[in-house]
């Protein structure tokens, strides 16, 4: 379980964050639990307010936790940067609660660090939880919980007043049950005046955050593109709501996602209808990159997946499964009404609807208006299974403005759906090499031979696909089955070098999102050390290094309970995981369903069996080396196992090295390492299993 620090709706209205340096030379440790005296946060404050660089608060409470601090008074203003740390390893959960006569403090913080921030109220402005005002803050394992406030439900990132940037960067964070009552349920992100803020998010959470009335149930970017940026890697958007548009991120700046997963989000007004963007929203000249990501499962009014609106954006799709989104009027998965320019490449859109009896677009909806140009190139995708009244896969609405309604498409499969043929619209012109499972002819008076008239194009002709499940990399696909006449039947000018899993297209190039091979290189998909865990220098301790250029994303589990079903005697009640990359902890677990990541281990497939153990998912840089320490909880002994599942099997990146270190005894308690073969159809996996013992006082082991 994350270390916390609750605090509550009467207690806090906002951190307000302005930081002037990093310099941190004091530590206090806080142990006491009263509102002042010896060894408190009142004291704590105070004394490194009054030291000359400020300093690191820690906490070291008598007794078990959990523990509760109860505030009764004003906490001291904070005019040092100093860094609240409570989530190293064996860090035990602590609660701040403040009364309403407390009155609200205002921090210079440079790292919070596993607290949970909650029920916060600031109605009047921004940041219900925490507010950052031109300076750099990093939140770090931390819980944003029921926060309130005007915009950023959750957390405001601005530069409102004075001059100056805001850098505000969030690591392994939840964010939950935030509401804004205009915009951005859990997190704004604000260049006001032309200062820059910027965003940063890596692997974390936004459940469930609501913008009653404004834009971007999780996230609001509001700026210009080179003054608001957003970067998300390895994070979970879902289950969002916003009042306006943008059900889950909604953005007027740069917005780059990267491998993320942007699910059932919704728009809705009090009406129970209106809003663009159940996923993701673009307004005016924003730009918006997504790149091995999946928008899933988000509805709206218009565009369920992406809605973009009124500009010159330019927008970038690749290597990206957009499925299973609906729009009630028009585009089911993307809508572009003079949004500017949408380049799809190597993607999957799949099995999206528009419920409307007159919508068009099931797959993408395209129509230009009289000052803005709407857009969409379509390069080696597959457009599948998609449903509307009027062009079930691709709709381009031109009849208004004929000139700023383009469509071009190129080594692109299209299957029709429940409903509606493949395209409609006149203006879409094929570059070649595409394969249709209809005549795509059109409208009416588009001439012979329809829109698929270049050369290698394939009309009316099955192709021979198979369901959309995972078939490696990060998102669904759909293999084309053996047999496929798309197979070889791509344009090689034209095709990227990999297909939208990252396998490499190998001889004449498929068409489609998905490049068809006889045999697949095996790699290693599970490896796993079981050995009893002692203490000290005798914990189990696992380390792995990922290979070639790819970075693979892996779910790393502690298991000990589930051992005793096994028949394995000993096994630990409890256990804890650390991932380090080098002396650096980049994230804790205990206690896999109280995680930040605990949707995201679920939908692995690979969750543990018990409660009472541990996992982590992570994205490993090529080259580097990650340590994984399992310990029984509070200090307990017993028989455990490291392991570690490869959750994309990327062909430009493998398990190269992986090694366990621990106190081999004897019996029940000697070192048992296992290996599983990851998928292939072909080649087997060459494997050099090694023990080590004597070398290992070369490098100061006991």
């Amino acid at each position: 379980m994350i270390p916390a620090i609750l605090l509550s709706r009467i207690a806090i209205a906002a951190f307000l964050l302005s930081i002037a340096s990093a310099a941190n030379a004091v530590t206090f440790t806080i142990t006491n639990t009263g509102n002042s005296g010896p060894g408190s946060l009142f004291e704590a404050i105070t004394n490194l307010n009054g030291s000359a660089a400020g300093g690191t608060i820690i906490f070291d409470l008598p007794g078990s936790g959990p523990h509760v601090i109860d505030l009764t008074s004003q906490l001291p203003f904070f005019n040092k940067d100093i860094q609240i740390v409570n989530d190293g390893p064996g860090d035990e959960p602590v609660t701040v609660r403040r009364s309403s006569v407390a009155g609200t403090p205002r921090f210079h913080t440079v790292l919070i660090a596993g607290l949970t921030i909650g029920n916060g109220f600031n109605q009047s402005s921004e940041g219900g939880g925490v507010s950052n005002n031109r300076s750099t803050v990093t939140v770090r394992n931390c819980t944003i919980s029921g926060n309130q406030g005007f915009s950023g439900g959750g957390i405001s990132n601005n530069t409102m007043f004075g001059s100056g940037t805001a850098t505000l960067t969030l690591i392994n964070c939840t964010f939950s049950g935030n509401t804004a009552s205009q915009h951005g349920g859990a997190i704004e992100n604000n260049s006001n005046f032309g200062q820059v803020a910027t965003l940063t998010l890596t692997n974390c959470i936004l459940n469930g955050n609501t913008s009653s009335f404004g834009d971007g149930g999780g996230i609001r970017n509001i700026g210009a593109a080179d003054t608001a940026r957003v970067t998300m890697t390895d994070c979970l958007v879902t289950n969002n709501n916003a009042g306006s548009d943008g059900g889950g991120i909604a953005n007027t700046g740069t917005l780059v996602t990267n491998n993320c997963i942007v699910s059932n989000n919704m728009t809705a007004s009090s009406s129970g209808v209106g809003g663009v963007g159940g996923g993701i929203y673009n307004e005016g000249n924003g730009n918006i990159t997504v790149t091995n990501s999946t928008l899933s499962g988000n509805s709206t009014t218009y565009g369920g997946a992406i809605g973009l609106e009124s500009g010159d954006a330019t927008v970038a799709i690749s290597n990206s499964a957009l499925t299973l989104n609906n729009a009630l009027f028009d585009g089911g998965a993307l809508y572009d009404q003079g949004g500017g320019t949408v380049t799809i490449t190597n993607c999957t859109i799949s099995g999206n609807a528009v419920s409307d009896g007159n919508g068009g677009g099931g797959g993408i909806f395209n129509e230009g208006t009289g000052g803005n140009l709407a857009r969409i190139d379509l390069i080696n995708s597959t457009i599948a299974g998609n449903s509307a009244a009027v062009g079930g896969g691709v709709r381009n609405s031109d009849a208004s403005y004929p000139a700023n309604a383009i469509v071009t498409l190129v080594n692109t499969v299209l299957k029709t759906g429940q409903s509606g043929s493949n395209i409609v619209g006149a203006r879409v012109t094929s570059l070649g090499h595409n394969l249709s499972s209809d005549a795509a002819a059109g409208d009416a008076g588009t001439g012979p031979g329809g829109l698929l008239n270049a050369a290698g194009d394939i009309r009316n002709t099955d192709p021979q696909l198979g369901l959309l499940v995972s078939n490696g990399g990060p998102t669904q696909t759909h293999a084309l089955l053996a047999g496929s006449p798309a197979i070889n039947a791509g344009d090689d000018a034209r095709a990227p070098s990999f297909d939208q899993r990252g396998y490499p297209r190998v001889g004449v190039s498929d068409i489609g999102a998905f490049e068809f091979e006889l045999a697949i290189a095996s790699t290693l998909g599970n490896i796993s050390t079981r050995l009893r865990v002692l203490s000290g220098d005798n914990v189990l301790i696992g380390g792995l290094i990922a290979t070639g250029t790819g970075s693979p994303r892996i779910i790393l589990r502690a298991i000990g309970p589930s051992l005793s079903s096994l028949g394995v005697p000993g096994a630990l009640e409890d256990t804890t995981l650390d991932l380090f990359q080098g002396s650096t902890l980049l994230m804790s677990n205990d206690d896999w369903q109280n995680s930040s990541q605990q949707a995201e281990i679920a939908a692995s497939g690979f969750a543990p069996g018990n409660a009472a153990e541990s996992a982590i998912i992570w994205t490993l840089t090529p080259g580097q080396g990650y340590t994984a320490i399992v310990r029984g909880k509070n200090g307990t002994t017993g028989v455990g196992v490291v392991e570690a599942y490869d959750l994309d099997h990327l062909p430009t990146a493998k398990l190269g090295n992986i090694s366990t270190r621990g106190f081999v005894d004897v019996d029940d308690n000697v070192m048992i390492a296992g290996v599983i073969v990851g998928p292939g159809n072909g080649a087997s996996a060459r494997i050099l299993a090694r023990a080590l013992g004597p070398t290992l006082t070369d490098f100061g082991v006991p």
